[in-house]
This record gives C-alpha cells, structure tokens and sequence, in this order.
C-alpha cells in the first residue's frame, strides 16, 4: 500500500465516522424526550365565595371529562393587602386525601360548604405533563 492509498483509507473511515455520528446526533435531536408525568398542587388565593364556586365547578367538569384531577377543594384564604394572590404550584404525594375536606371530583360531589369563606383559596391537584427545563407552565391545566 502505497501514501496515496493509505491517505484514502484514512479519509474513507473519517468520513464514515462523520456521516455515522451525524445520523446518530440527528435522531437524538429529532426525537422528542419521553414526557413524563408528576402529581401536582396548584391553588389560587383570595377568591370571593361567587368564584370560587365558579372555578370548582369548572375543575369538576373537566374531571368528569378526562382530566386527570385527583383532588379538588376550597380553604379560607389568609388576609392579602392587595387582591388575589397569584397561583402556586408544588409537586405532592396522590396517595391519600390532603385535607379531610378533599372530594375526587370525578366521582364525589363538592361539599356544601366549599367555598363558603368571604376569601377562599382553591386547590386543585392533578397529574401534568413533567416540565422540562427552560419550558413556562401556565397557569390553567390543560
């Protein structure tokens, strides 16, 4: 073998180390992430008694057609200086009630007394979509 044969043995196996990794670096871009789920808390303070009851029974309904909402219910708030306070969100355990008060909204009606207070707090946990970095969650489930 002479330099001009070894010379295209080497450029042969380089750019075929190339094309190789280029194909392997384009599935691993082109394919999307396994999504995965998480059970979370979300609760939106200081709501008057009207919209409270308007958002529970909005969450009531999506429940009872699909979403994926384990436990719903409704808390007086703790006084704000200034309006309602903005949601929050936390990840949580599913496996048992969080409050003695949490119905399943899929399968139990509110109770009568849910949103009650003059300022209510409504907690809703679900299971969502595992966020990945860089990406916002809204507010709303979907």
């Amino acid at each position: 073998m002479n330099d001009v044969d070894s010379l295209k043995c080497v450029v042969g196996w380089s750019l075929g180390g190339l094309v190789a990794s280029s194909v392997v670096i384009a599935a691993l871009i082109l394919t999307p992430p396994p999504q995965g789920e998480v059970v979370t808390e979300r609760a939106v303070a200081s709501l008057d008694q009207q919209t409270c009851r308007r958002m529970m029974d909005t969450f009531v309904e999506q429940s009872r057609s699909g979403a994926q909402i384990i436990w719903l219910w409704a808390e007086e708030s703790t006084p704000r200086v200034f309006g309602a306070g903005p949601w929050s969100k936390q990840q949580v355990d599913p496996s048992a009630p969080p409050r003695p008060y949490a119905f399943h909204p899929g399968s139990q009606a509110a109770p009568p007394q849910a949103c009650s207070f003059p300022e209510n707090t409504l907690h809703i946990v679900a299971v969502e979509p595992e966020p990945h970095a860089g990406t916002f969650i809204g507010a709303g489930l979907q």
